[in-house]
C-alpha cells in the first residue's frame, strides 16, 4: 500500500508543480504583452509624428521646387519631377539633355566661364549653332567632343578673356 500511495503522490506533487510554472508562466506572458502593446502604441505614436514631420519636410521641398526661378525657359518642376518643354529627363533628346544640364550647371556656379561637354553628335548643325549663340550669350566657354566627317569640327584656340 505504501508504494502505491507514494506513486500517486508523486504524480499529483509534478501536476501541482507543473500547474504552478503554467501559473506562473502565464502571469509572465500577460506581462509580457502588455509591455509590447505599451511599446507599440509609443511607436505608434513617434510613427505618426515622425510621417506628419516627413510629409512637412517634403511639402517644403516641393514648394522651393515648383518656386524656384530656373534657368532655362521651358524648364519646370512637374510632380517633383524636373522637366523640359513638359518632357522628363529620360525622355528628352541628347541636345536637350545637354542644354539643359549647361543652363544649371550655370546657374549654380555663374563664375565660372567654361564647360565641359560631350556628345555635341547629339545635336544637328542648326541645334549647335543656337547652342554656341546661347553659350555667347551667357558668356560660356565650351570644351566640346563631337564626332562628325562635317567641316563645323575644327580645333580653335583663342584668347578668350571675358569682358569684367
Amino acid at each position: 500500500m505504501c508504494w502505491t500511495f507514494k506513486m500517486n503522490l508523486l504524480p499529483k506533487s509534478k501536476q501541482t508543480c507543473k500547474i504552478s510554472r503554467l501559473s506562473t508562466s502565464r502571469s509572465g506572458l500577460i506581462a509580457i504583452r502588455k509591455k509590447r502593446s505599451k511599446r507599440q502604441k509609443e511607436l505608434s505614436g513617434q510613427y505618426e509624428t515622425l510621417t506628419t514631420e516627413l510629409e512637412g519636410i517634403r511639402k517644403q521641398k516641393y514648394d522651393l521646387l515648383n518656386g524656384a526661378k530656373l534657368p532655362l525657359e521651358g524648364l519646370s518642376v512637374e510632380g517633383g519631377e524636373l522637366t523640359y518643354h513638359g518632357k522628363k529627363w529620360d525622355a528628352m533628346s541628347g541636345s536637350d539633355q545637354l542644354r539643359v544640364s549647361t543652363a544649371i550647371v550655370r546657374a549654380l556656379n555663374p563664375r565660372c566661364g567654361f564647360v565641359l561637354l560631350d556628345k555635341l553628335e547629339q545635336m544637328d548643325l542648326r541645334t549647335l549653332r543656337e547652342f554656341g549663340a546661347w553659350l555667347q550669350e551667357q558668356g560660356l566657354q565650351a570644351i566640346a567632343t563631337r564626332v562628325s566627317t562635317g567641316g563645323e569640327c575644327s580645333i580653335i584656340i583663342e584668347d578668350g578673356g571675358r569682358p569684367a
